[in-house]
């Protein structure tokens, strides 16, 4: 997934960033990455995002370097600067209006809010800048397109699909005679609301009673979570909306207090705690043995704060990496973890660095060619 959001927008800004489109007065494009706020689940797009830019040449490795390390970039062949909304919805605007003001010929939005704020502000321009979207659940619903095709001519992107159909029955697959879960969710996101209708309607298909919170802040979180604990909830399974995948410590402690699981529908989240998919040291701390029968199904298997390699390995063979260059990266991140370096609830930058700089040797101009028959309306 994350080469496939790589190539796809290194096309977009390559057929965006023609000669003549440009608002800087020489020819170096300036583009804007906007974010919700700071988070894991954001690194790995910048990765992909990052390691098609190298491979394309419109960066040189030492521009690429400073661009990981998330600093703005004033480069021989492009400009780009980073800015995000703190995790608040009044900003969105803002900082899209701030990246227009700045000159920015393409703006990068990550999340439905601030993609959704800036349609509205770009839509308003008389040239409009040209937008291109990520990590968006269902921009259809939340107006920012009508179909694929259907949509304001300056804007494209890559939808989120979360499959939900898939996620649900992992409850009952740890937990054969759960009866009733909670779902807390943000009620100001349309990632949030769309995912919570599909959590009931999947669960009801399974004979699940869900109990609901909407909240409007981090503050809300824990509260809410509480509240469904209270209520009857022997399980947590939350959406993956930007306000529980920043809340997750908030649910996580929740989940600890009451002895329960919490389930995320996002894997990136089980750095944070998340329980499922899989926190073995959550686990114990909540008091919740994993089935053996969820344990098979893990994608991500975290234990002594130490992601388990067997997975990394699976996950780096699922993204077309030859074998040769699985071993590099898999050998090197294992010097990065030392008996006396304790352990770790997140994987260090290092890795992320390691993984972007195999996948950069095996980013090919072909590879993208072959991807443009898919943006074809």
């Amino acid at each position: 997934m994350k080469l496939r959001i790589a190539l796809m927008m290194t096309i977009l800004l390559g057929l965006l960033l023609l000669p003549g489109s440009l608002a800087q007065d020489d020819d170096r494009p300036t583009v804007a990455v906007l974010r919700f706020g700071p988070h894991v689940s954001y690194d790995l797009i910048d990765d992909g995002f990052l390691s098609a830019i190298l491979a394309s040449g419109m960066v040189s490795e030492e521009e690429h370097a400073v661009l990981l390390a998330g600093e703005d970039l004033d480069g021989e062949k492009l400009r780009l600067f980073w800015s995000d909304a703190g995790f608040n919805f009044a900003n969105t605007v803002f900082i899209v209006e701030q990246a227009i003001d700045a000159g920015a010929d393409v703006i990068v939005t990550y999340s439905t809010p601030v993609t959704q704020a800036a349609t509205l502000v770009t839509s308003e321009m008389d040239e409009p800048t040209p937008l291109i979207f990520t990590s968006v659940y269902d921009p259809f619903s939340a107006g920012i397109a009508r179909s694929s095709c259907v949509k304001p001519a300056h804007v494209t992107g890559v939808e989120a699909v979360t499959p939900y159909d898939e996620i649900v029955p992992l409850l009952l697959l740890q937990d054969p005679d759960i009866q009733t879960i909670g779902t807390v969710y943000s009620a100001t996101e349309a990632t949030g609301r769309l995912g919570a209708e599909a959590i009931v309607a999947e669960a009801e298909t399974l004979g699940l009673t869900v109990l609901q919170a909407g909240v409007a802040s981090l503050a809300d979180l824990m509260p809410a979570a509480q509240g469904l604990v209270e209520k009857g909830a022997e399980a947590l399974l939350v959406p993956a909306d930007l306000l529980t995948v920043a809340g997750m410590p908030a649910l996580t402690q929740v989940g600890i207090e009451n002895g329960i699981p919490v389930f995320h529908s996002t894997g990136n989240t089980t750095n944070d705690g998340a329980t499922v998919g899989i926190n073995l040291d959550s686990a114990e701390m909540q008091g919740v043995e994993i089935s053996a029968a969820l344990l098979d199904r893990a994608d991500v298997l975290v234990e002594d704060g130490i992601p388990s390699f067997t997975i990394l390995v699976q996950y780096l063979e699922a993204l077309g990496m030859s074998q040769e260059l699985v071993d590099m990266v898999v050998a090197e991140i294992g010097k990065l973890f030392t008996d006396d370096a304790g352990p770790d609830p997140e994987l260090p930058p290092e890795v992320n660095a390691i993984v972007t700089q195999a996948m950069a040797l095996q980013a090919r101009q072909a590879d993208i060619a072959g991807a443009l028959a898919d943006l074809q309306c």
